[in-house]
């Protein structure tokens, strides 16, 4: 496991962690000693611990496996996005024996995705362009601007989005995008069905109901384009979404 190319940890039965791997020791720069227990807790933001540690417990108590994104600080004192996935242990006998889980560095995703996606030979011209563009995109406010990877997890986040969703970007970011989906669309597969569609035609639309963060629904215009970076290489979607709910619900 200290070969893998994700985070690893391993709790007992107790809730407490009793190991971590390399890779998780080297992003973190702390000893195994000083992560043990709840040390790792040490590291993760203020503003994401109390979330972070309820849906540990809950999932812990019921044994079921979970994901969840919170920030945990780098050895240089960076806090960056992760990725958790847990999932229970079993011994052969079915016993119980905790869980173990794989982190991603989810910043660190996102900036190879910018890297891909860099123009190559940029002018300060260009630059500045992108810049104006990165303004104008975000002070959108009828319109969700944002983008997701192959994944489906929000990478990029408008004031539009956060007004049409509820969402702020220190919440959204790192999500599945199926969180604005109704669950019975979910159930249906319609998510990631609408991502094969868009990745087949190049570009998908749709109107659905999707749910905002108070759990209220709106009937959600959605235009979802595939994104490549320069060689051809798919890297993820660009969504638009516009609140279109005065029409009726057919």
């Amino acid at each position: 496991m200290d070969a893998a190319p994700v985070m690893i940890w391993v709790s007992g039965v107790d809730k407490l962690c009793t190991w971590f791997n390399k890779p998780w020791l080297d992003f973190t720069g702390r000893s195994l000693q000083q992560e043990l227990g709840n040390g790792w807790a040490e590291g993760v933001h203020p503003i994401d611990l109390r979330r972070c540690l309820d849906i540990y417990i809950k999932q812990f108590d019921a044994r079921e496996r979970f994901r969840m994104q919170y920030r945990l600080r780098r050895h240089d004192g960076t806090y960056c996005w992760i990725d958790d996935i847990g999932v229970p242990r079993h011994a052969r006998d079915g016993t119980f024996l905790g869980y173990w889980g794989s982190c991603t560095d989810v910043d660190e995703a996102a900036a190879r995705l910018e890297g891909k996606i860099a123009v190559p030979r940029r002018t300060e011209g260009d630059a500045k362009s992108s810049s104006q563009l990165a303004v104008l995109i975000d002070s959108i406010q009828d319109y969700a601007i944002y983008m997701i990877d192959q994944q489906g997890r929000v990478m990029s986040w408008n004031r539009g989005a956060a007004r049409i969703k509820g969402y702020s970007a220190e919440e959204i970011v790192g999500q599945d995008f199926s969180v604005f989906y109704t669950e019975a669309d979910r159930q249906k597969g319609l998510p990631m069905q609408e991502l094969g569609r868009a990745l087949a035609e190049g570009r998908y639309e749709a109107e659905l109901w999707q749910r905002r963060n108070d759990g209220t629904e709106f009937l959600a215009s959605t235009l979802i384009n595939a994104i490549y970076d320069n060689d051809g290489n798919h890297i993820g979607f660009a969504m638009v979404t516009r609140d279109v709910t005065e029409k009726p619900h057919t």
